[in-house]
This record gives C-alpha cells, sequence and structure tokens, in this order.
C-alpha cells in the first residue's frame, strides 16, 4: 500500500525519514490506523487513540506490548518540531505483513476543518444504506467507507449517514452521530459504532453541561421528527447539521448550543492540563 505525508519528515518505526515526492509504500495485510488532531503543538487525546489502535490490533489476535504512548508522544513533538508545525492531523498507520511483521509510520496528513459559518449554519448530510463489518475497529480501505467517498464525490454534502438493512442510521462515514429530540441527546449505541475518541468525550461534556443522555436508534424515517442533530469527529469537533436529505433542523438548538460551547471548555481544559504535565516533566 500507498501512504502520502506532508511536510518534510515523517517517522518510519523509530527513523524520522525525509517525505519524498513519492508516496510512502509498505507492504501490508492489514492496516488499522488513528488520526490525531495537533492543537498548538498538543495532541489531543493521545492516550484514548493510542488505547483504541491496541484494541483494533487486539481484534486481529496482534500484541500490542511494544506500543507506548510516551513513545509516540516523543514522535509528534519531534514531528512538530522538524516540520515547525504546530497545527494539523497526525496518522498513525500499523501496517502488518507477511509473519506478522509490523511497520509503524506517522506523519502529518492532508486535513480540512470546518469553516466558522458550518459551526454557526450547520452542514448538510444525506444516507446511504451501508453497513460496517466491524463497526468497532478502525481499518483502512473498509466497503463501507468507499462507497460513502463514491456518494459524496457525487453530492454537495458534507458528510453521509449510514443505515444499515433494518432502516437504522448508525453513523457518519467518518463521524459519529447525535440527534435531539426536544432538550434530550440520543446517541446510537456504542455496540453498533466506531467507539470515536471524540464522541466519548462530547458525552463527558454533555453531562457536565447537565444534559438528559440516551443511547438509541434512529429510523431513517424519523428525521423528520428531529429537533436538531450533530456530527462529531477528530477534525469536526462538534459540528451541527442544517440538514438530512431534505428535512431541515435547527443549527442553532439551545442545548446543541450549550453542548458545543462546554466541549470547547473540556477541550481547551484538557490541552492547558497537558501543558502543564509537560512544563513540569521538563524543568
Amino acid at each position: 500500500m500507498a501512504k502520502n505525508f506532508t511536510d518534510k519528515y515523517y517517522y518510519r518505526d523509530d527513523q524520522l525519514t525525509a517525505v519524498d515526492l513519492e508516496p510512502v509504500s509498505v507492504e501490508s495485510n492489514i492496516s488499522v490506523y488513528e488520526v490525531i488532531r495537533i492543537i498548538g503543538g498538543q495532541p489531543l487525546f493521545l492516550e484514548d487513540h493510542i488505547e483504541r489502535l491496541k484494541g483494533s490490533l487486539h481484534s486481529f489476535g496482534l500484541e500490542t506490548r511494544g506500543l507506548k504512548v510516551a513513545d509516540f508522544s516523543d514522535r509528534i513533538a519531534s514531528l512538530c518540531s522538524e516540520n515547525d508545525k504546530d497545527t494539523g492531523n497526525i496518522e498513525i498507520l500499523v501496517a502488518v505483513g507477511d509473519k506478522k511483521a509490523i511497520t509503524i509510520l506517522v506523519g502529518f496528513i492532508p486535513h480540512k476543518y470546518p469553516e466558522e459559518r458550518d459551526y454557526r449554519q450547520g452542514v448538510r448530510v444525506d444516507i446511504i444504506e451501508v453497513e460496517r463489518e466491524n463497526p468497532n475497529t478502525k481499518v483502512k480501505g473498509t466497503g463501507a467507507r468507499l462507497a460513502a467517498n463514491a456518494f459524496l464525490a457525487e453530492s454537495n454534502c458534507f458528510e453521509v449517514l449510514l443505515k444499515n438493512r433494518n432502516n437504522r442510521i448508525t453513523e457518519g462515514s467518518r463521524s459519529n452521530f447525535f440527534f435531539f429530540k426536544g432538550d434530550t441527546l440520543f446517541s446510537t449505541p456504542v455496540a453498533a459504532v466506531l467507539p470515536g475518541i471524540t464522541r466519548k468525550y462530547v458525552l463527558i461534556a454533555a453531562a457536565r453541561a447537565g444534559l438528559e443522555i440516551h443511547e438509541d436508534f434512529l429510523l431513517a424515517d424519523q428525521v423528520k421528527d428531529l429537533d436538531a442533530a450533530f456530527i462529531s469527529g477528530t477534525s469536526l469537533g462538534v459540528l451541527p447539521i442544517s440538514h438530512i436529505g431534505k428535512h431541515r433542523l435547527n443549527p442553532k438548538h439551545g442545548q446543541l448550543q450549550k453542548l458545543m460551547k462546554a466541549y470547547r471548555e473540556f477541550v481547551d481544559g484538557y490541552l492547558s492540563n497537558e501543558l502543564m504535565k509537560k512544563s513540569t516533566s521538563d524543568s
């Protein structure tokens, strides 16, 4: 498989390596990955991403004792320094080849964050019938992702929601999905989706903000009954939805705005705490 990294350097295992004009090549039978957002040089929720990466590898019966948070933290700090970059997305890719030989690639990848107006006005999404074979594992090149990418390439939607054969909406192709009925927040049951890191902290922020929260499925033909909805993800944070198909929703819904504020405050607090821990360890 080939991998495109941006900027000047990436890591191949523990070696800082120059990015050439050609895509990085690595042999793999299985490829699992994590995308981590870098804000002010700090990786957001790094420990959670590494734990999920290990879980993905465990699902294939692979050993993970050599994957240490501190090692990835050091590589990310080095990449930020060597590339003179403190904002963006970094991908950690674990490629498993013949005889379970593992190659670890870490580098900056292209990213596109929503515009400020998207958070104010919301974004358009639609629905397609696609099921992930193993929704709890983050694997490269799945049929669900390829089908969603093909749909998005032909539409004017920001994202596409996936529904299963039972007409249940599960998640976005690259996001988790939440919806409001009245002032009550609903999320898809975690067993049916990729357990997003951002999803986890959105729910924590929602609880801190005093929102009533339930896990339940939404049927595709119930979209018309919603008051508001949003998607979440590494590059998105909490992003309101303006339309699901032809159905218009309220991106300025009071409880949604309250949650967006609570999540931003949570992230700011996390980054400040991480910076303080780093300053203490360096002194």
